[in-house]
């Protein structure tokens, strides 16, 4: 059952990313719920016990990868103003 709901977050974040692509925080939220999701699966597909060191180590990884995602959002919301996608793919000359 948990394995189910674990697919459905995982599932339901990654339609969300594919239809949701205008704020670059969103996009954040959205790829740290997918990660959620996966922690999710990982620890309650993994038996007791086994194996749990991989678990600590995705977990430090999501954190890290979280870290770097905000600081990629301020400092693009320094250098343009805003956090929309669209603003970041312009070339600015």
């Amino acid at each position: 059952m948990v394995v189910l709901f674990s697919v459905l977050i995982i599932s339901m974040a990654a339609v969300s990313f594919w239809l949701q692509k205008k704020h670059f925080l969103m996009v954040l939220l959205l790829l740290e719920l997918v990660a959620l999701g996966l922690f999710i699966l990982f620890v309650f597909s993994l038996a007791p016990g086994m194996e749990l060191y991989l678990v600590l180590v995705y977990i430090s990884v999501m954190a890290c990868d979280a870290a770097c995602g905000l600081s990629l959002l301020v400092a693009s919301a320094r250098k343009c103003g805003d956090d929309f996608i669209f603003s970041l793919m312009l070339s600015k000359l």
